[in-house]
């Protein structure tokens, strides 16, 4: 680990226009020893054209470009740039999202880090400007600045801080990835610092699956979150909220309600198979709780924004 490096770690997978405009958007705006990582998923050529145009021009900062030959998924492709890593603190960045604005140099932002000995990650301002809206770092805590959640399209950790082997457990695959780690986080006793005066602008590649697949992805995956980390007692709590989920969503279809829990019920078998995740205490359970809303357990949507969403992809 160098200290006072950053490593930019980016997963790709064929989006190789989306990708130029998110590494150029690091290299212009991050005035720092950096080294910049592309986990490439995809079998297309011209992602490595780019990186290697990228290293003709900046030779001064140091490019790690690994093909892959199959997708990894978010999971196992983030797992695999935080194990590359060398830098001290770790910025990871979606390939379709790229530094829209910065209000300070990135030396400033990581300061965050030795002013605050108990934050480990920061959670950067990102807004998705398809549909106008800014995604708020889950259940945002304005007392302190600091967030029980980050959004995985643009966040910093510190290695140092966050001294662990594997981020997610790769059956994850992808979506609400980020609340895993968020709990493990607050687990081991660390914060998460939303940091605004870095902005992402996230832009949903059109080269992506399909907005109903996403969603049941996502409504599975934060249940799977959930049950692997709360102690039993929360379990029947976390059921009805999964279901009252799956009803908003899925408006009474019962064979898409039906095949998100067996979708559930693997993935909590293929993950508990992969690590062992400790829970949290009954302690922290209720002291996450008291600090960020009870309503965590049984919420619909942490932005309230599924009907919006849907609306438009109708339209």
């Amino acid at each position: 680990m160098r200290k006072g490096m950053l490593s930019v770690v980016i997963i790709t997978m064929d989006r190789w226009k989306e990708l130029f405009k998110s590494v150029n958007s690091c290299l212009e705006n991050l005035s720092i020893e950096k080294e910049i990582i592309i986990i490439d998923n995809g079998t297309k050529p011209e992602t490595e054209v780019i990186i290697r145009s990228f290293q003709k021009k900046y030779p001064d900062d140091r490019f790690v470009y690994e093909k892959e030959f199959h997708n990894l998924g978010v999971s196992k492709g983030r797992n695999r740039g935080w194990e590359l890593a060398k830098g001290e603190y770790v910025l990871f960045l979606d390939d379709d999202a790229v530094i829209e604005k910065m209000k300070c140099s990135i030396g400033k932002v990581l300061e965050v880090f030795s002013e605050h000995t108990e934050v480990s990650i920061l959670a950067l301002s990102v807004y998705d400007p398809e549909y106008d809206l800014q995604l708020l770092p889950r259940l945002y805590n304005d007392k302190y600045d600091h967030a029980l959640f980050f959004i995985g399209a643009g966040h910093i950790i510190s290695k140092e801080r966050l001294p662990l082997k594997k981020l997610y457990p790769e059956s994850l695959t992808y979506g609400h990835e980020d609340m895993l780690l968020s709990l493990r986080n607050y687990q081991f006793k660390k914060s998460i610092y939303y940091e605004t005066r870095i902005e992402i602008f996230h832009y949903p590649s059109p080269i992506r699956d399909n907005f109903i697949i996403e969603k049941k992805n996502g409504i599975v995956n934060k249940y799977v979150v959930k049950r692997l980390l709360f102690p039993v007692l929360f379990w029947p709590i976390l059921y009805w909220g999964f279901i009252r989920r799956n009803l908003k969503f899925w408006n009474w279809n019962m064979k898409e309600i039906f095949g998100c829990m067996t979708l559930a019920t693997k993935r909590l078998h293929y993950i508990e198979k992969e690590e062992e995740y400790k829970k949290l205490s009954m302690r922290q359970a209720f002291q996450l709780l008291n600090e960020f809303g009870r309503d965590f357990l049984w919420e619909i949507s942490h932005n309230n924004s599924d009907k919006n969403i849907i609306k438009n992809e109708e339209g």
